[in-house]
């Protein structure tokens, strides 16, 4: 039922007794009855005054005020007087009832909003709060619900040792069952429990006991702490680690070989252990509250060491000299670390330090030795230097340093070759291994060939360094590759002049046993009176002395190529090209040629007038062997391949087999024996093109036409 619904039917139920109250008085009065029945008026006043509380005095004002009038109407003024005592004991009724209503409501509300502050803290709480009583949980708040895992129903149906960890369980609950006697334990102590996911999860319990519905209880209080729990354990870890590690360090400081020692700020001992006394001869008894600079050879070295731990807060691989307590020099090694308190204030500093005396006096014979090495190795005439195993140069000669520069110090990957990283045929590896390796090496920046002799250098203290012996060999490898080179020209010319030797007088002897053949026939032919052949016989001899004269000449061009040439000149090969085109002009166009040539040829460094010579010689054969079947196509251009520009002469002639290419380039090699040359040209262009630095060679089939390639120098 509503609120409005209520507030309906409280009305209706007040009028319904003021009508029955009014209806009895006026039936009472009529019967002359006017005692009894007013006790009936205080049922509508009561409930007036407690549901409406003040506002209920209506209803026993007008109650009074209805009794009033009957009795007026009924009985007149006749008795009036205890009428009035009635109506106002009505009006105090309803006044005490409406105060006390006004208390009562005012009862329940405070404690309605302490009930809502109660349930508002507890479902809000932070900690799990929760009702132990019989073994089970009788009420749980959200939070034991978010804790656990497990939902209320669950939580309030299982006993609640399933939701504790097996190892505590016996322990909490006997605590529980002995709070409940009221015996007194600790209210808080730790345990653990299983969520509904398995997950183990240390609580922090506070209970206390209670009565709860009639009977004992526990009301807990229960906080997770596992975060805690797990920072205790990594605490107490640590606090044991720190405890070891304090005990190990206490013992490497005792038995420390090196020097451990703590000096305040006013440069006072005040730590000294076994490593100080031995090389020393001071017992720390004798050092401790003395000033440390009573020991330093020069006193003031004390101070500078202690500002330069105060300006950086450490000190490393100083080097000083002390005295002992035979007042005998000590040369030290001392690193040191500024001491501060919790608050960052300096209050000392500790210093390790090692006696190298040995050291320090080999290094001084070292160094003797070295400067020895130093002055044999600047009166060579070669290069020197030493690297270490991690590519430090370490000494240069003065032939070095005037050739590279001063790179002592320096990585030598960087120094000599500019790289980033190691050389990929540095031979450092193989000499800390103990090889001695020889090698050389040419400087692209030098321009320079050197000879090394790379050798492993072991010093005293068994440290091992590469050292290496430059000598240029620049002058020496030019000299041996000039000589190689006029070795293998002088091999080929060689072989050329013994192929030469052999062609010519294979091909010159041919003319002459023919013209002396045909002598022979005219003289006979005379003897005989046959005038009529020795015209025929005459003609044959001039043709085989005509022919003998051009293999001469041919012979002649071809032995000075190479010997009487013009200085080389950069020109374009466009204009090689367009020369050749003129001086066979006459040629082309009586056979019918077709010829095509690139538009941007590059500019070449060579003799112009043996280059067109060689474009007309080789334009010539092709118009010569062209194919019968079809006109001429010549197609002069060039290509880059591997960064060598190839120039070529191609046509569509009648080919040439693979099996002859190489012989078309020998001297009076002739592919097909009917013409009428000599078998020179082609040689002759070779020559050319080899004197000119280059090659020349062809591509072609039988039938499929034919290009002949050569390289040339592009300037």
């Amino acid at each position: 039922m509503s609120h409005d619904q209520k507030k309906d039917c409280k009305l209706f139920l007040i009028l319904v007794l003021i009508g029955i109250c009014c209806f009895i008085s006026i039936y009472f009065h009529l019967l002359g009855i006017c005692i009894i029945y007013t006790h009936l008026f205080y049922v509508p006043i009561i409930l007036a005054g407690i549901w409406w509380r003040r506002k209920g005095l209506v209803v026993a004002i007008f109650l009074a005020v209805i009794l009033i009038i009957i009795h007026l109407l009924t009985m007149g003024m006749e008795d009036i007087v205890p009428e009035f005592s009635r109506t106002l004991i009505f009006i105090v009724i309803a006044l005490v009832t409406a105060i006390l209503s006004e208390r009562i409501a005012k009862t329940e509300e405070v404690l309605r909003e302490s009930e809502e502050r109660y349930r508002y803290v507890v479902e809000n709480a932070n900690e799990a709060i929760f009702v132990a009583q019989d073994g089970m949980l009788t009420f749980v708040n959200p939070q034991s619900v978010e804790m656990t895992g497990y939902s209320e129903e669950e939580l309030t149906s299982i006993p609640f040792k399933e939701f504790i960890h097996p190892e505590d369980r016996d322990m909490v609950f006997e605590r529980h069952l002995k709070r409940l006697t009221g015996e007194e334990l600790p209210h808080v102590y730790p345990f653990r429990i299983i969520d509904k996911g398995g997950d183990t999860k240390w609580v922090e319990l506070d209970a206390v006991r209670v009565i709860w519905n009639g009977k004992p209880a526990t009301l807990n209080f229960m906080s997770g702490i596992t975060e805690r729990m797990q920072m205790e354990e990594m605490l107490r870890a640590s606090e044991k680690q720190l405890k070891e590690t304090n005990d190990y360090l206490d013992n490497i400081i005792k038995s420390s070989a090196d020097a451990i020692v703590v000096v305040d700020m006013e440069g006072i001992v005040r730590a000294w252990n076994r490593g100080a006394e031995d090389y020393m001869g001071y017992t720390a008894d004798e050092v401790i509250g003395t000033p440390n600079k009573n020991f330093f050879a020069d006193p003031e070295e004390a101070d500078r060491i202690m500002k330069i731990v105060l300006r950086g807060g450490m000190l490393k691989n100083h080097r000083a000299t002390v005295l002992n307590k035979d007042k005998k020099p000590v040369h030290i090694n001392m690193s040191a670390a500024l001491l501060r308190d919790k608050d960052g204030v300096p209050i000392g500093t500790v210093r390790v330090s090692r006696d190298i005396t040995k050291e320090a006096e080999l290094e001084a014979r070292i160094k003797d030795e070295r400067d020895k090495s130093n002055l044999i190795f600047e009166t060579i005439p070669d290069g020197v230097y030493i690297v270490s195993p991690d590519y430090e140069v370490q000494f240069m000669n003065q032939v070095l340093i005037d050739t590279f520069g001063d790179c002592i110090g320096g990585i030598c990957y960087k120094a000599f070759h500019n790289r980033e990283e190691p050389c990929p045929r540095c031979k450092n590896a193989e000499v800390m291994q103990g090889k001695t390796v020889r090698w050389e090496w040419h400087s692209h920046r030098m321009n320079r060939t050197y000879d090394l002799i790379e050798m492993p250098l072991r010093f005293s203290d068994d440290t091992i360094s590469k050292l290496t012996i430059f000598r240029d060999i620049t002058e020496r490898k030019r000299v041996e590759m000039e000589r190689e080179r006029l070795l293998r020209e002088l091999e080929a010319k060689s072989a050329e002049m013994e192929r030469f030797t052999y062609t010519v007088s294979h091909d010159l002897r041919s003319p002459l046993y023919a013209i002396q053949g045909f002598t022979n026939l005219a003289r006979e032919d005379l003897e005989q009176g046959k005038l009529e052949n020795v015209a025929s016989e005459l003609e044959r001899t001039e043709n085989a002395a005509t022919k003998m004269d051009r293999l001469l000449n041919d012979t002649l061009q071809l032995s000075r190529i190479g010997r009487v040439a013009n200085p080389p000149e950069d020109v374009p090969f466009g204009e090689i090209v367009e020369e050749a085109l003129e001086q066979t002009a006459e040629h082309i166009k009586s056979s019918g040629a077709k010829i095509s040539t690139a538009n941007d040829f590059p500019t070449v460094h060579v003799d112009k007038m043996r280059i067109v010579e060689i474009l007309v010689n080789l334009i010539t054969n092709s118009i010569k062997y062209r194919d019968e079947q079809q006109n001429p196509q010549i197609e002069i251009g060039y290509r880059v391949e591997g960064g060598d520009t190839i120039f070529f002469v191609k046509d569509n002639g009648m080919g040439i087999d693979p099996s002859q290419h190489e012989k078309v380039f020998e001297l009076f090699y002739q592919v097909d024996r009917s013409g009428n040359g000599t078998g020179a040209g082609l040689a002759i262009v070779k020559r050319i093109i080899e004197v000119h630095g280059g090659r020349i060679w062809l591509e072609s089939e039988k039938g499929k036409g034919c290009t002949v390639c050569f390289t040339l120098i592009v300037a």
